[in-house]
């Protein structure tokens, strides 16, 4: 068979032979697989692993290499497709509650104040500012001890464990049942992560907050 070849009837995409050598453009119904094609993958709307499949020949296919890997690689391929694989997203910045100020001196001396903290967070050193950042817990879903899979604080799949003696012997609809089971149990465990804002967005929400109490000031006429 040639390398374009779906050459395992049970990982070949829905509607190919698995004897032709055609190529079809990607298409959800597909899933995502490894390059050995180990392990096939279905996503639902939530980009959550919503099936498995994995192949009868993997263990002549991993070729000495850990499951996970083949899991891990086909999870890979889905954030890409679906553009999950990059960072968290910060929310949008929100004004502070500043003022409320009597006269237009009073917002320049806040406006000065303000300025002269810009200018002592961006003299110190990066050790010494307090950064902004996600704080939670990876989510953690098991199927009986036998698979482990844990969610990023992003709620992706990081990482699928196997428990090695129950590998051995597993037949292949077992493996995918248990990876899907402890990742649906992970899915239902998450929780998504706090955003904790740092000195910069905290100072940079003051100045925001100080333009908006600055125009409201000057329609108000206050001199």
């Amino acid at each position: 068979m040639s390398e374009g070849t779906w050459d395992d009837e049970l990982l070949a995409p829905p509607g190919v032979d698995s004897d032709s050598d055609e190529r079809l453009p990607w298409d959800p119904a597909m899933g995502f697989t490894d390059a050995r094609r180990c392990v096939r993958i279905w996503m639902d709307d939530e980009h959550h692993i919503d099936r498995v499949e994995v192949s009868p020949r993997w263990k002549e296919r991993i070729a000495g290499r850990p499951l996970r890997d083949a899991f891990l690689e086909a999870l890979t391929m889905a954030s890409v497709r679906f553009e999950d694989s990059g960072p968290l997203t910060p929310p949008e910045l929100v004004p502070a509650e500043v003022g409320p100020f009597t006269s237009a001196e009073a917002v320049q001396d806040a406006f000065r104040t303000l300025l002269e903290r810009q200018a002592e967070l961006a003299s110190r050193p990066p050790e010494d500012v307090r950064w902004a950042d996600f704080v939670g817990e990876p989510a953690e879903g098991s199927a009986r001890g036998r698979v482990t899979v844990r969610l990023s604080l992003a709620g992706l799949v990081e990482q699928v464990d196997f428990d090695r003696q129950w590998l051995e012997q597993a037949s292949h609809t077992e493996i995918a049942e248990h990876v899907l089971e402890a990742s649906r149990q992970a899915y239902r465990r998450y929780l998504p992560p706090t955003y904790v804002p740092g000195e910069h967005e905290e100072l940079a929400s003051e100045l925001l907050g100080l333009s908006r109490a600055i125009e409201s000031v000057y329609e108000q006429g206050v001199t």
